[in-house]
């Protein structure tokens, strides 16, 4: 159950009373009642956004979303979104340097993830591909939200410490999730024999880039995707893999990318040509 605050909302604190009730309709134990707990939720409702500038593109990918009315049978809406992590919006130097132009209430991700999530429904997409997203939003927000509107959603994190990764959501309607592989773009160039040689050469060059893809905590999120027929269409099964990273972010570091890109390329190449597991 969600609830969408109106404008007489503003300023007021939203309550919540919840009764427990035990057993599932059928069993013995249904309809056994305990005690009702409220929560008040100790923020008030802030005042929303004005969003008319994107009614327009919006009110486009309604009427030309893939299934609907005149759509081409087997077409698929692609959406990517780098919804940026807290960690990099939260701190003295994002605040001061990056977004000195953004008010901190607008930065504050309990702000940007329900807007997040409202451009993803609005946009139709089959597929959502997101970028630098923690494992908490995605576990205590994204997963449950989305869910509801009838999306399957995978989570894959980087490498090493770092608590950020990216996210894949489908809708269950039209694409069927087989498979989730997790490609380590650390490591992955040296199953690539050209790069493997480019990247171990002798020159100094050679030895800043390794350096640069060993450092880095970058991961590629690989789905592999089953195509489910609507009403009039035919029932041929039809796959794709659909690969969802962000690659090294460094500003100085396209040689780091150039390579992790021809890595991605190698890699889905070769999922390609193996016999996909069973569901």
């Amino acid at each position: 159950t969600f609830l969408v605050p109106r404008a007489e909302h503003q300023g007021k604190l939203i309550s919540v009373e919840m009764t427990p009730v035990r057993g599932k309709p059928g069993e013995k134990a249904h309809g056994v009642v305990g005690v009702p707990v409220t929560y008040q939720v100790q923020v008030p409702v802030g005042a929303a956004p004005d969003m008319s500038a994107h009614q327009e593109r919006w009110d486009h990918a309604a009427a030309t979303r893939p299934g609907g009315a005149g759509s081409k049978p087997g077409g698929i809406r692609v959406l990517s979104y780098n919804i940026l992590a807290d960690n990099y919006a939260s701190t003295p130097f994002a605040r001061e340097s990056l977004y000195h132009y953004c008010p901190d209430e607008f930065l504050s991700v309990d702000f940007r993830k329900q807007l997040a999530v409202q451009e993803i429904i609005a946009y139709r997409p089959d597929v959502a591909c997101l970028q630098e997203v923690t494992e908490d939003v995605f576990l205590t927000w994204l997963q449950p939200v989305l869910d509801a509107q009838g999306f399957e959603g995978r989570y894959t994190q980087k490498t090493g410490n770092s608590a950020i990764g990216c996210a894949t959501f489908v809708r269950r309607s039209r694409w069927h999730v087989k498979a989730t592989h997790a490609v380590d773009l650390a490591s992955e160039w040296k199953e690539c024999p050209d790069l493997a040689e480019m990247v171990n050469g002798p020159s100094d060059v050679a030895g800043r880039l390794k350096r640069g893809l060993e450092r880095s905590t970058t991961v590629a999120q690989a789905v592999l995707l089953e195509y489910l027929p609507g009403e009039g269409e035919d029932g041929e099964k039809r796959a794709l893999w659909l690969l969802n990273t962000h690659l090294f972010g460094h500003p100085d570091a396209t040689h780091v990318r150039l390579v992790q890109a021809c890595t991605l390329m190698h890699q889905v190449e070769r999922l390609a040509k193996q016999k996909p597991a069973p569901d």
